[in-house]
């Protein structure tokens, strides 16, 4: 075995066993929360942060022996890191970025309802949550918003055609389809902040698999899908979500609750949703 490759190994087992105490102790943390001058939290809060300084030298050291690493082939690279394993930092926020374009050449995709599915779970867990919408986006606001908003989770409610890429708006408010390859790379670009990606658009799963090459969390749609579908898929998701912040989030059994709330109310649609985790389909 070539020694960087052994180095990626070791350091890669180092920082995961780091962020698992991370998390352990962060779980551990909130059962102090309300009492915000518990000595024992303090103390807790304090490993964490040590914690926090490890996770980030391995994180350095890793990214040094990028290059290197980046040389092997695909089929023989090792993941140095699952890019969204380390869990959220105590007293911090998850952002939700919704984001919606509704062209008025298009049949009309009742965003509305999705959006107040969205707010409602949101409403459940405010100290944990911050949901922020905009809508009628065209090409300028999709990237002004993803650059000042900085979202931890981005939902785009819209249209798709199926070829693969979504649509957005032009200047006059009719569709504009953006080419799949463009928006990928725009989200490598935010690849260090975001972590999760909804594209609850009929046959977005090409533009959600391009965009899994440097995105952790994507979900897309393989077909058309109904508007109460698309509705029920989010409502679940975000039960899921926003309901099991104890721990970490896990974006993965949301995805399958989401799916699950289709089918329990009786509408089609419960296989159209995928989920990539890390470039893998699930």
């Amino acid at each position: 075995m070539p020694l960087f490759k052994r180095d990626i190994i070791t350091l890669t087992k180092q920082w995961n066993e780091a962020c698992v105490h991370r998390s352990m102790l962060y779980s551990l943390s909130l059962r102090y929360e309300a009492d915000k001058h518990s000595v024992l939290r303090k103390d807790i809060l304090e490993v964490i942060e040590t914690y926090n300084s490890s996770i980030e030298t391995y994180e350095r050291l890793l990214d040094g022996l990028k290059p290197q690493h980046s040389t092997m082939s695909k089929s023989n690279s090792f993941p140095v890191k699952d890019i969204f394993s380390s869990p959220i930092r105590p007293g911090s926020k998850i952002k939700v970025l919704f984001l919606t374009a509704s062209p008025t050449d298009q049949v009309r995709n009742y965003v509305e309802q999705e959006l107040k599915a969205i707010q409602e779970q949101v409403d459940h867990n405010r100290s944990r949550f911050d949901l922020v919408p905009f809508g009628a986006i065209r090409p300028k606001d999709f990237l002004r918003r993803l650059l000042d908003e900085n979202p931890y989770l981005l939902h785009f409610s819209g249209h798709g055609v199926d070829t693969g890429e979504i649509c957005l708006q032009d200047e006059h408010d009719k569709t504009l389809v953006v080419p799949t390859e463009i928006l990928a790379n725009l989200f490598r670009e935010m690849s260090k902040q975001i972590k999760c990606v909804i594209l609850n658009a009929c046959y977005s799963e090409k533009q959600a698999e391009a965009i899994a090459q440097h995105i952790a969390y994507v979900v897309g749609m393989h077909e058309a899908m109904g508007s109460e579908a698309a509705r029920l898929f989010t409502q679940g998701f975000y039960q899921a979500l926003t309901l099991g912040m104890e721990e970490d989030i896990d974006v993965e059994k949301a995805f399958r609750f989401g799916c699950l709330h289709i089918g329990m109310n009786a509408v089609a649609g419960g296989d159209i949703p995928v989920l990539y985790v890390n470039g893998q389909k699930r």
